[in-house]
C-alpha cells in the first residue's frame, strides 16, 4: 500500500514549498480547461478523472504546506454545504 502522506512530504522536501504551489496552481488551471472543455461538448472522461486526481494531490500538498488539518477543511466545508441547502431550498 501506498503511503501517500511520505510520498507528498518528500515531493514537497524535494521541490520546495514554492514550487509545490506553483504546481498547485498549474493543475488547477488544466482542471478548469477540461471542465470547460467538458461544457463545450469537447470532454474526455479520462482527461477529466486524471486532472481531478492531480488537484486532489496538490491539495493535499498544499493542506500539509500550511499546516491546515482536515477537521478545519470539514467544518468549513459543513458550514458551506449547510449555507448551499438554504440557498436550494429559499429559491
Amino acid at each position: 500500500m501506498l503511503d501517500e502522506k511520505k510520498i507528498l512530504e518528500k515531493a514537497i522536501a524535494a521541490n520546495g514549498k514554492t514550487l509545490q504551489s506553483v504546481v498547485a496552481c498549474e493543475e488547477y488551471a488544466e482542471l478548469i480547461k477540461e471542465i470547460v472543455k467538458t461544457i463545450r461538448g469537447e470532454g474526455n472522461r479520462n482527461a477529466l478523472i486524471e486532472e481531478i486526481a492531480d488537484c486532489e494531490i496538490m491539495t493535499q500538498q498544499i493542506k500539509m504546506i500550511n499546516d491546515i488539518d482536515e477537521n478545519s477543511i470539514q467544518e468549513e466545508k459543513k458550514f458551506k454545504l449547510l449555507r448551499l441547502n438554504d440557498r436550494i431550498n429559499n429559491k
